[in-house]
């Protein structure tokens, strides 16, 4: 009876050794997966902030040919 009650006290012990594990296991991943959600985040944000600085140097390099077009246009009329 007393071996009886030993064998289950020793697998209560490693129950809650092996509970506490997965327990830490399962927030590791938890904690991988916030990681990665915002690992894809921080590159969607820097993708979308590339393409804004695309459109900013396109619209400048369209609006300074422009302004050298509209120069040359009156330079030429008044014979410059």
């Amino acid at each position: 009876m007393e071996n009886t009650q030993d064998d289950l006290h020793a697998l209560a012990t490693k129950v809650s050794h092996w509970s506490k594990e997965a327990a830490s296991l399962s927030a590791d991943l938890k904690e991988e997966a916030l990681l990665l959600e915002l690992s894809g985040q921080a590159d969607r944000l820097a993708a979308a902030e590339a393409r804004r600085h695309e459109r900013h140097s396109t619209a400048r390099v369209g609006r300074c040919a422009a302004g050298v077009g509209a120069a040359s246009d009156w330079r030429g009329r008044r014979g410059v």
